[in-house]
């Protein structure tokens, strides 16, 4: 903590939750559309994308509670919280964002397969 904490993120906490439970060097947290809207539509977390690209399970966690998400990156390397958003670990930011980044490709490719259409936010 020290004068530039009040500037971080809102997920602060998360992030410090994630550190002290894993000994990953890096955390990516996104909210990539097609992710989210696959969240929302199809609440089986096995059965989302990711399992080939990722070669990790992939929890979806309900709600946004830190020692959840926390507990859960201990066993894999990406959670997504359903109808928000994605984090991602990994040693280096470069392998936490491409991870996040192949998630969102094989999450656009289910979302284009069943015809779900992530909603535009304006903002």
């Amino acid at each position: 903590d020290d004068e530039n904490t009040p500037r971080a993120s809102s997920e602060l906490a998360v992030h410090r939750a994630i550190y002290r439970a894993t000994e990953e060097g890096a955390i990516v947290h996104a909210h990539p559309a097609h992710a989210v809207a696959l969240s929302v539509a199809d609440t089986r977390a096995r059965d989302m994308a990711g399992a080939p690209v990722i070669g990790q399970s992939l929890e979806i966690v309900p709600g946004a509670l830190a020692g959840e998400i926390a507990a859960a990156l201990k066993d894999c390397h990406l959670v997504m919280v359903r109808g928000h958003g994605s984090f991602a670990t990994g040693r280096s930011f470069d392998a936490a964002l491409r991870l996040t980044l192949a998630f969102e490709e094989e999450c656009r490719k289910l979302c284009n397969a069943r015809g779900i259409t992530p909603k535009r936010v304006e903002g």
